[in-house]
């Protein structure tokens, strides 16, 4: 049995690939309004304000703040769904994280609240370690340190 001739290949320039792609798109008042009432939302201790967390850590750094479940949005009001709604159309057309719109400071308080293990580091203290810097036992040791940003720190060193 004899294979039919392979289809020819189609090549695309990267011009005709830009063109299939929409352009960013500034956000605008409404979005910037829904994304700032998630935010307060996500700043509470309830489960509502959980799940809103969990929606806005999986924009920011799905890989270490989880994904967002779905089925996250029957738990919670019609209203806070609206905004996420609002947000996701955002993300969409922005083409941006959160941090490089201006909201940096909102979205490391809200880690550090629902995702301490995992807070990012204000880059206040680097840990350089050699050779002759590590214990000269086979013992583990640890560093901490309270950052100016309010974070704490941590570093732990198997040699």
């Amino acid at each position: 049995m004899t294979l039919p001739p392979a289809p020819p290949q189609a090549t695309i320039t990267a011009k005709q690939l830009a063109a299939m792609v929409d352009p960013p798109q500034q956000p605008t008042a409404e979005d910037h309004a829904a994304l700032k009432r998630l935010i307060a939302h996500a700043q509470g201790d309830t489960h509502q304000s959980r799940r809103v967390a969990d929606f806005l850590l999986a924009w920011w750094n799905s890989a270490e703040c989880g994904a967002f479940d779905l089925t996250s949005l029957w738990a919670v009001d019609s209203a806070i769904v609206g905004d996420m709604v609002t947000v996701f159309g955002l993300i969409a057309k922005a083409h941006r994280y959160p941090d490089t719109l201006g909201y940096d400071v909102d979205f490391k308080a809200i880690m550090r609240h629902w995702r301490p293990r995992y807070a990012p580091s204000c880059g206040w203290m680097t840990i350089s370690v050699s050779g002759s810097g590590l214990p000269a036992t086979n013992s583990s040791f640890s560093a901490v340190h309270d950052a100016p940003c309010g974070l704490r720190c941590s570093a732990y060193i198997v040699p």
